[in-house]
């Protein structure tokens, strides 16, 4: 006979967090913060407000003594100016070194992209194995040839897979060319736009480089190998 025992864990891996400074609430919590239950959390949303500026905020000496030490999958929602204290609230909570997987839900409004765009530079750094980024951004229409490249200019070597959203093909073609390390990219486009699988796969030849595609409702997920590196 075998015995086959099964423990739950004491809390779920998903948290999600909202910045107020008049008000805190946050899901799978009890009365008092358990360090042990902050450690099963792999999974981390956060609201950046403006709050992030006010609140009190003490230097943590090591990852250690981190709120959430384990998470692996942070998720950033911003909708207005990128907080100026983000950086140093983000590294006395987390242990930044871990995130292997960032999300950004963020605004580039016209007055703020500079600093949004400085502040995710310096948060990206701080990432060093950071391997996929999924960018739900929003810019006004008569700007996405600056959104592609300032977008280009933010993704560093270490990133490996980039989802983003797209307004046609050109901007397809323009990230693929510049981004040479990315092993994968999905694309999310609108509805309007039609893509032909095999014809737009056949454009890309001229990369120099092996890929293959999935095309999904309004997305395009393209794996992507250097042919210098294949044996035969």
């Amino acid at each position: 006979r075998k015995i086959m025992l099964y423990t739950l864990p004491i809390c779920k891996t998903y948290f999600l967090y909202h910045i107020d400074s008049k008000k805190l609430s946050i899901t799978n919590f009890t009365t008092r913060i358990n360090q042990n239950d902050m450690n099963n959390v792999q999974q981390l949303e956060l609201q950046l407000t403006k709050d992030v500026n006010i609140l009190p905020i003490e230097k943590i000496e090591s990852s250690n003594h981190c709120l959430f030490r384990n998470v692996i999958n942070l998720t950033l929602v911003n909708n207005d100016e990128w907080p100026r204290n983000s950086l140093n609230f983000l590294s006395n909570i987390l242990n930044l070194s871990n995130i292997i997987k960032l999300s950004l839900s963020i605004s580039f409004h016209p007055d703020h992209t500079l600093n949004t765009v400085s502040n995710i530079n310096k948060l990206l750094k701080q990432t060093v194995n950071l391997r996929s980024l999924l960018l739900y951004d929003y810019w006004a229409p008569d700007n996405f040839m600056t959104r592609m490249e300032t977008i280009c200019s933010m993704i560093l070597p270490n990133i490996k897979h980039l989802q983003i959203r797209v307004k046609n093909i050109d901007d397809i073609k323009y990230i693929l060319e510049r981004l040479q390390h990315l092993t994968s990219v999905t694309f999310e486009y609108a509805q309007i736009l039609t893509v032909d699988r095999q014809e737009f796969i056949e454009s890309l030849a001229y990369l120099n480089r092996y890929p293959s595609s999935w095309n999904s409702q309004h997305a395009l997920h393209i794996w992507l190998r250097n042919k210098k590196k294949i044996i035969r």
